[in-house]
């Protein structure tokens, strides 16, 4: 049984951000990221979701996997969201400790857009290994081939990780699959979000071939599903 107070011993204030992220911009809805994660997931697994913001991919895997989910999150408004759509959500800042949970006390855990935005991932991705023998990992693609154009043009991308002011960390495909084995986890299976000139609006599966081909180049968004080192 996790409780409240589990977290409330290890939590500590994060001040990395002068200002709470979700008291200033909209949450986003239902994205592909979280829809193309959730393919990853058994039907009824036990799904921790550190990084999991104002909950909307942990209601996702509720209501049509009746997932039983459990939250993370270091912002207090993101956990007071997560927590008006009835989802069990603790405040806890990833960086800050070890987590207080047994080992192998979920059947997933997922990390989705977190792991360039804390100080330590490749920490964060030791302690999830801790927790469950399986993970699904998402990440915005830096190197997209438009982001390439726009530096070789003498500019800085607009939006993305570029203007935000939050990415503390940029990897390529290759970088992040080194980042997952070195923590102690095997990629398996991946999954992009196609970014192809003028080919997608034409034909998806196409894009889809492309960017599997060259995913670093074309691939703007990617989910990728690991087993723990051994298994």
């Amino acid at each position: 049984m996790i409780t409240l107070s589990r977290f409330a011993k290890r939590n500590a204030e994060n001040n990395r951000w002068q200002t709470d992220f979700y008291q200033t911009q909209r949450a986003h809805g239902l994205q592909w990221k979280y829809v193309t994660a959730a393919k990853f997931i058994d039907e009824g697994a036990k799904v921790l979701d550190v990084g999991c913001g104002d909950g909307t991919f942990l209601k996702y895997l509720k209501d049509t996997k009746n997932c039983d989910c459990v939250g993370l999150d270091y912002s207090k408004e993101a956990v007071k969201l997560a927590r008006a759509k009835g989802l069990e959500v603790f405040l806890f800042d990833v960086d800050a400790g070890c987590f207080p949970l047994a080992k192998n006390e979920f059947d997933y855990c997922t990390c989705i857009d977190v792991l360039e935005h804390i100080l330590y991932p490749l920490h964060a991705l030791e302690k999830i290994r801790d927790v469950s023998a399986r993970a699904v990992i998402g990440y915005s693609n830096p190197c997209w081939y438009r982001y390439r154009l726009r530096f070789l043009l003498g500019t800085i991308p607009k939006g993305g990780p570029w203007r935000e002011g939050v990415h503390l960390w940029f990897w390529n495909i290759n970088d992040l699959n080194n980042l997952l084995k070195a923590a102690g986890w095997k990629p398996i299976k991946y999954e992009y979000l196609p970014g192809v000139p003028f080919v997608q609006r034409f034909s998806r599966c196409v894009a889809e071939k492309i960017c599997r081909l060259m995913p670093s180049l074309f691939g703007y968004g990617i989910i990728v599903l690991c087993n723990r080192s051994g298994i």
